[in-house]
Parts: C-alpha cells; structure tokens; sequence
C-alpha cells in the first residue's frame, strides 16, 4: 500500500511538473502560422497574429493572442473588417475530461470592427469561399429513443458554462457605398451573463455615438434554442435621452428567414436634435418637436409590419397598421391609418429658418451651389427633382376626420396615396367645405424620361368668398362656385411646364358679388356722357345672378370664348385669352344694359351704345382701353341707340360732347371732391389687385 500511494504521489508530481512545463516547452509561436494560415485558407480572407501568444495549463486552462488582426475583402474602404487589441480565454481543465467546457474568462479588448457594404451592395461580412472552405457537416445521426432524450443530437451545441465574458472599450463603424453614409460608436463595452445555455442571459452594453452615450439591456430566456435554431424569447431596451425602444417578444426563423415579433415602443422626445445626431446634419426648426409610436412588430428579412399601432407627432395622432415590403425591386409601404382631426395653423410659418441657431452636435451644411434664377416673367428654369418617386413603391390609404388650416375647417376625408414604379397618383374623395364639397386627383410620373404631372379637380357648391380670402389673399368675388378642371403638364422645370400646360374645365359663381367694381355704373357712365348727365358715385359693387365660362388650355394659353355674367339690369360677355408663359392677358368685354337700370343703383333709364372694354398687357399690370373698333361695329350694329345720342347732342358744342364721353369713359368730373372713385380704369384695376 505505502508503495502504492508512493507511485500515485509520484504520477501527480509528474503531471502537474508537465503542466508547468508545457507552455515553456511546446513552441507556441510556431504555431502562430499554422492557425494565420488555417483561417486564412478557411475565410478566403487574410488573418494575422500580430503580437505575442502566451499558455498556460495551472491553476487553468489559459490562451492569450495579442494584437489579431481579420483584413477585409479587395477593395474594401477599411483594409481590415476586424482589429482585436488582446484576447483573453481561460478555461476549467477538469470539466474539459468529461465533455463540459466551463468558460471561466473570455475578454476582447480593444476590438475595431469596420462593417461596409460595396457600390453593388455585397456586406463585407459576408464570406465568399465560406461554404467552399468550410468543412462538411456531418450525416445526422439517427434519432435516439425516448429514453435517451437527454442525450445531445450531433452537431449540436455541448454543455457550456460561462464565467466572465466582456467586450472592453471597442469601436464599431458602419459605411454604404452606396449613399455615403458613415457611423461610428466608440467606448463599446459589453458584458454578458450567461451561467449556462439552459438559463436565461443577460447582455448589458454601453457605448457613445456623436459624444451621446446609448445604454443596452436585453435578456434572452433560451440561449441555447437561440444559437441552434434561432429561436428564443427577447426582452430587450436601448436608451439614451434622444431615444427610447423597447422590445417584449421573441426571436424564430421563418419562411422569410430569421425574424421577431413583438410589441414594440419607440419614443422619440426631441425630433430635431434627434436628426442631427443621427445624421449630423441639423434640419433646422421642424414643426413637430416630439414623436413616438407603439404596436405588434412583425419583421424578417422580406418584411416589417407594425400591427394595431398608435402614432403621434406632436399633437397630430393616428392609428392603423403600417407594413414595409423588402422583397421587391423596391422597398414598399402599406399602411391602412386613420387620422384625428388635424390643426395645421400651429404648424404653418413656425419660426426658425436663417435666424434659427444649429442644434447641438450639427456640422455647418456645406455652401450650396449657385441656383438657377428665375426668368424676367418670374418662372424658375430650375430642373425639379422626382428621383425620390423612384426610389420606392407605396399603397397607403388615409382617413381623415377633417383638418382645420387658416381658420377653415374642412370636413372629413379619405385619401388614398398610390406608388408603383415612380408613377405617384393622389387621390381624395369629397370633403365638406364650406358648404360644398371638393375632390381630386393628382398625378405625377418620375418613370418617363421628362417628368409629367396631373391634376384633375371638382368643387361643388363651395362659398367662394371666404376660400379666396383665407387661402388666396383675394376677397373681390362671392358666390356658390362650381367648377371641374382636367390638367396635365410635361417638363423638368417650373418654365417647362407652364409651357407644356394643357387642360379644359369650366368655373360657375351664382348669387354673388364682384367686388370693387360697379360694371352698370361704368355702362351708365358712357351713355350719360354722350348725353351730357351728371355721373354720379355709387356703391362698387356687382351683384350677379351667374357668373363662369368655359376654357381650354393648350401649351400655356388659356382661352376663354363663352364668359357670361347675368346680373340684375346688366348682361356681360366676354372672351380672350392668357398666355401663362410670359403672364399676359388679351381679353374683351362687352357690357350691356338690361331694359331699366333701376336696381342696380341708378336712377337714369340709360339706354343706348355700349362700349367694350380691352384688357391688354402683364397680369400684374394690366391696361384696360375702351374699344374704339368695337364702338364702331356697336354703330353699325345698332343704328337707333347711334342716331338717340346724336339727337342727344343737339345744341351741344361738339368739343363738350367729347369732352362728355372722355369723362363717362374715364370717371372724371360732375363727381363731388373726396369721393370714391368711379373711374373703369382703376376699378378694374383694382380686382386685379392693382
């Protein structure tokens, strides 16, 4: 016995003098190249043991490699995808003899890893000869019996425990080719708690990104289903004082690969600080301030869905289910949502712009290039831009319970917005306003090598007054209008497609007012001038019963040949055109008198010639002439109202007759001092804004 126990004393010294020998004996750096050449052939990639590589066998099972390096793929911005500063392993020997790894210590430090994609969007951490290389997986083995259910199948993961695992002070970056951007996060340190993979693990991290610190938290329930079939439950939560997320659900693979599905909360607290320090450009002053949303996420690899979601920006809240296609040639958006009643006045003009200053953490935006200027008439040969059209496909239909914008509130409205292949048509149904209702439809088409835009419109029973005066400054007509138009246009600047405009419609007011002009006083003026009347100052103002036309719109010119305005004691026609390129107008109006004038604000049963009236020249600035050519066809036309106002002229010296119609034509004399003023001129002038 004594001799027994002298030999087994004996084995152990021996054992543990070879455990202390071992790492002073094996020559480890020789094996430096053997693992180099191993993974390089392996990867297709370079990799490099650049410092030295210590092990040891006691008190554990200890390998340390320094300063590894894992290059990129030919060509790649970062010549190496991966750059480890130290690694530290160390492992429970005993355990190892039956089948157990019990990791005591795994420690990266100081790991740079650079994650690219390439101009024709191949990951740099893709690896190409990977499944060439690699070596091949084993036949599955048979199944055990029930019996035997404990025992691991083949290929599967062995028992593992885990000690202390981190990621000390690393740096991440991420560059696209493709749109140049580039992101970073410095002072990555990770820590995870793992006992085993039958337990839950805990991964805990923290990192800076644009001198913001981001904290993880996440747990997964089945660590061990995660790895082999990637599945597992996931609770997970990234925060910083930008942003919130949090994710309650679980990891599985699916038809469409490996996914999640989840509830989902996103919190967004302050949008524009948030934009600059994700993008490092500063937007500006945005109208919304905060934002967040929660719902089901649903996502793999060919789809997001975010089911039964509530939305809000500011004040503005949707609900409704929003999804993104990734399978197609483009990305594409689905979303069904229906929309509270929007206030957009407190959103419209907000401060900010030129005198706005950067939020923090924003690059000063580079000096834009000198933009094309408009022409003398005012259109921009700037080219407008619809690439973005391209760039995805969209199917989203909205329900809008109303919106108020100006002061005005409109009824509620479905829109529905849809995108397939650069080809974007809007389209909205009846929305009250005003008494009426308004739809439409507008089109626009990136697919084609000029663009083309559309726009077809209906307004039914719409007060007209106060649409004109909220949305267009314009408060001289009132009335019920009713209107239909059908546009289109083709072009790449603003110029090109005024000149490329063509269309037809027709706009009716009834029961309303021009306001501004009284047209029976101006027809009344010139007869009482032929007959040497006083002309009086009246109310400026022209009640009508109807007032519209038709019109057609070919390459820019807009031509009008049936304007009609029916109004008590005074009928008006008028036709002509606008020539939208260089905004001018060539227009005539014939105004006449009905049987009596009396209610109209005369006093004179005034009847006779009438004189056209010609409006020429810019729209800004327009002239309006009495037309002598027209005035002599009146002759021809009429030969007793002609021979009334020569009978009138009797007794008369013929320079006070002509001084008597330059006066009726031009508003001038018999009126009081201080008086409005009745002059044609200047009253038409006046609807013009003049």
């Amino acid at each position: 016995m004594r001799k027994f126990l002298i030999g087994i004393a004996v084995v152990v010294v021996v054992l543990v003098g070879a455990a202390i020998a071992v790492p002073f004996l094996v020559p480890v750096e020789q094996y430096k190249g053997r693992i180099e050449a191993e993974v390089t052939e392996r990867t297709g990639r370079a990799f490099r043991i650049e410092g030295p590589v210590s092990l040891s066998l006691l008190p554990k099972l200890a390998v340390e490699l320094n300063q590894v390096s894992f290059a990129g793929p030919p060509g790649a911005r970062s010549a190496e995808m991966a750059r480890l500063g130290k690694l530290e392993l160390e492992l429970k020997i005993l355990p190892l003899l039956s089948g157990k790894v019990e990791l005591d210590k795994l420690v990266l430090r100081e790991p740079h890893i650079a994650l690219e994609v390439d101009a024709q969007g191949r990951p740099n951490w893709v690896l190409e000869n990977q499944t060439a290389q690699a070596p091949a997986e084993p036949a599955p083995a048979p199944s055990e019996p029930s019996g035997q259910s404990g025992d691991r199948q083949a290929g599967s993961l062995p028992e593992l425990s885990f000690g202390e695992v981190e990621l000390v002070d690393g740096k991440v970056s991420y560059f696209d080719a493709r749109s140049g951007a580039a992101y970073e996060a410095d002072r990555v340190n990770v820590e995870v708690l793992a006992p085993d993979l039958e337990r839950p693990a805990e991964i805990k991290g923290k990192l800076v990104f644009r001198d913001r610190p981001v904290t993880i938290d996440s747990r997964i329930d089945n660590p061990r289903g995660l790895v082999e079939t990637g599945a597992s439950k996931l609770a997970a939560a990234v925060a910083g004082d930008l942003i919130s997320v949090r994710f309650d659900g679980e990891l599985a693979n699916g038809q469409g690969g490996p996914g999640a599905r989840g509830a989902l909360d996103l919190g967004m607290p302050a949008l524009r600080e948030l934009v600059t320090w994700a993008t490092g450009a500063d937007p500006g002053a945005l109208p919304i301030q905060n934002a967040s949303l929660t719902g089901m996420l649903e996502a793999n690899g060919q789809r997001v869905d975010l089911t039964g979601g509530t939305y809000k920006a500011g004040d503005l809240e949707a609900t409704g289910n929003v999804g993104l296609g990734l399978a197609g040639p483009r990305p594409k958006i689905d979303a069904v949502l229906s929309l509270a009643r929007l206030h957009l006045d407190q959103y419209l003009n907000k401060p900010g712009g030129a005198g706005a200053q950067p939020a923090q953490g924003a690059q000063q935006p580079p000096a834009q290039p000198a933009t094309p200027k408009p022409q003398q008439d005012g259109w921009s040969t700037e080219p407008i831009d619809l690439s973005a059209l391209r760039k995805l496909d969209a199917d989203i239909k909205l329900a809008l319970a109303g919106l108020t914008v100006k002061g005005v509130d409109v009824g509620a409205s479905d829109i529905a917005v849809l995108l397939n292949d650069g080809r974007l048509k809007t389209t909205m149904g009846e929305t009250a306003l005003f008494d009426g209702t308004i739809s439409g439809q507008v089109t626009a088409d990136a697919a084609a090598a000029v663009p083309a835009v559309g726009v077809d419109f209906r307004i039914n029973g719409v007060q007209a007054e106060p649409v004109l005066t909220r949305f267009a400054e314009f408060d001289k007509l009132a009335g019920t209008a009713r209107a239909v138009a059908s546009l289109k246009a083709t072009g790449a600047s603003q110029r090109a497609l005024v000149e490329a405009l063509n269309g037809q419609g027709s706009i009716t007011f009834t029961n309303g007012a021009i306001k501004g002009i009284n047209l029976a006083a101006m027809v009344r003026n010139v007869g009482a001038a032929f007959q040497g009347q006083a002309v009086g100052n009246e109310p400026q103002q022209t009640d009508f019963a109807e007032l519209g036309g038709t019109f057609t719109i070919q390459n820019g010119v807009v031509q009008n040949n049936d304007l009609r305005l029916l109004a008590p004691l005074l009928r008006l026609d008028g036709a002509g055109t606008v020539s939208l390129p260089p905004k001018t107008i060539d227009y005539r109006l014939q105004p006449r008198l009905a049987a009596t004038i009396e209610g109209q604000g005369g006093k004179q049963d005034v009847q006779g010639l009438t004189v056209p009236v010609l409006i020429r020249g810019s729209l800004t600035s327009p002239s309006f002439a009495p037309d002598v050519a027209g005035l002599a066809e009146e002759l021809i036309r009429n030969p007793d109202a002609a021979r009334q106002q020569l009978e009138a002229l009797k007794g008369k010296k013929p320079k006070d007759a002509v001084k008597g119609l330059i006066e009726g034509l031009s508003g001038g004399g018999n009126q009081p001092p201080n008086q409005g003023a009745s002059d044609p001129a200047q009253q038409l002038k006046g609807l013009f804004g003049r």
